[in-house]
């Protein structure tokens, strides 16, 4: 399930964040297997740069459309991701989306 990075940080969050924070609720109180995965601000850059995961990143950071496709995908091949919620962003110094162990570290 995407979302958005930093969700409802401040005192601005509006009635379409709370919602989203809802259905969150909603899909890990289910039993149903999930990852929710909060990309940063979206840019039209060629994805394979280095992509920093975490359960929740400090700040704010942009990451390609490109990137957030793969972190997807790989959100559906490793196991690691199952229950998960992960914010993500394009870092320089970090692995790229398609890296073994994305989701071995984002707790």
């Amino acid at each position: 399930m995407p979302c958005s990075l930093g969700w409802g940080q401040g005192r601005h969050a509006s009635f379409a964040t709370l919602g989203r924070r809802r259905g969150e609720l909603a899909l890990e109180g289910s039993g149903v297997p999930f990852t929710i995965v909060r990309p940063g601000g979206l840019t039209d850059e060629p994805g394979g740069g280095g992509v920093a995961i975490a359960r929740t990143l400090h700040g704010f950071g942009m990451i390609s459309r490109d990137d957030v496709a793969e972190v997807m995908v790989q959100a559906l091949l490793q196991p690691e991701a199952k229950n998960k919620i992960v914010e993500i962003v394009n870092a320089p110094d970090t692995g790229p989306a398609d890296r073994p162990d994305l989701f071995a570290g984002a707790a």
